[in-house]
C-alpha cells in the first residue's frame, strides 16, 4: 500500500489517521492529523490543524489541495488517533490553542482532549501541533533534540511574530512572550511529513530533511505545481 495519499488515490484506500501535508502560500507548507469524523465511519476524513493563534480548525480532507502520510502503525493506535482529534476538537474548538514557538510535548490529554501546556510551552505551531497530538499518544515520529538551530527559521520566526501575530489579533503580552522564543528550534511542517512517512524509528533531524524533500516532491508532481 502506499504510505503517501494523493487525490488520485486516496479514496481507494480505507485507513483512520494520518498527516496531511499542504502548500500554504508561495514560500511554505502546511500539516494537519487526518482523522475520521465519527466511530461508526471511517470513510469521512477530517483534518484537524492550527491555522493560526487561538485559531483550531477541522475542516474536510478534500476542501484543499492535500496528500495524506500514513506513518507506520498498528490499526488500534491510528484509530486512537482519531478519537484523541474529535476529544481534542471538542474541547479546543473555541478558541483555546495558542500559537507560538514553543517545542512540541504530550500536552493532550488523549481520552478528554484537554490541553495542557508545559512550563517552556507557550503555545504550538502547525507543525508542533501535529506533533504533540502524536506525542500524547506515545507515537515518538521524530526527535526533535536532534534538529538544528538554522538561521533562515529565525527570520521565519520573526517575519510571524511581527506579520501574523498582529493580524490574528495577539495580545500584545502573547506577542512579547513568542519574542523570547525566537532562535528555538524550528521543525517545519515539511520535516514532519517527511520524518511520519519514515516512522518508525523515530526519526532524527538529516532524515527527515531528506525524506521532506521527496515529499515536497511527490506533492508537486501530483498536483502539477
Amino acid at each position: 500500500m502506499s504510505r503517501v495519499l494523493t487525490h488520485e488515490n486516496n479514496n481507494n484506500i480505507k485507513y483512520n489517521s494520518g498527516v496531511s501535508f499542504q502548500k500554504a502560500d508561495t514560500e511554505q507548507y502546511h500539516v494537519g492529523v487526518v482523522y475520521t469524523s465519527s466511530e461508526d465511519d471511517s470513510t469521512v476524513k477530517k483534518v484537524l490543524h492550527l491555522a493560526g493563534h487561538l485559531d483550531l480548525r477541522s475542516v474536510n480532507l478534500n476542501t484543499a489541495k492535500r496528500c495524506v502520510i500514513l506513518p507506520t502503525i498498528p490499526s488500534s493506535l491510528a484509530r486512537q488517533i482519531s478519537v484523541t482529534c474529535r476529544a481534542i476538537w471538542t474541547k479546543n474548538s473555541e478558541n483555546l490553542t495558542p500559537y507560538a514557538l514553543s517545542p512540541p510535548s504530550d500536552c493532550f490529554n488523549p481520552l478528554s482532549g484537554d490541553l495542557t501546556l508545559k512550563e517552556d510551552q507557550i503555545g504550538l505551531t502547525c507543525a508542533t501541533f501535529v506533533l504533540s497530538v502524536y506525542f500524547s499518544l506515545n507515537i515518538p515520529v521524530l526527535d526533535h533534540n536532534t534538529w538544528l538551530v538554522r538561521e533562515d527559521d529565525r527570520k521565519w520566526q520573526e517575519y510571524v511574530i511581527e506579520n501574523y501575530l498582529p493580524a490574528w489579533r495577539a495580545s500584545e503580552e502573547h506577542i512579547e512572550q513568542v519574542l523570547e522564543e525566537v532562535g528555538n528550534i524550528r521543525v517545519r511542517p515539511e520535516e514532519v511529513a517527511g520524518a511520519a512517512i519514515v516512522y518508525p524509528p523515530t526519526v532524527e533531524f538529516d532524515e527527515a530533511i531528506v525524506e521532506s524533500q521527496k515529499i515536497v516532491a511527490e506533492y508537486h508532481k501530483s498536483y502539477n505545481i
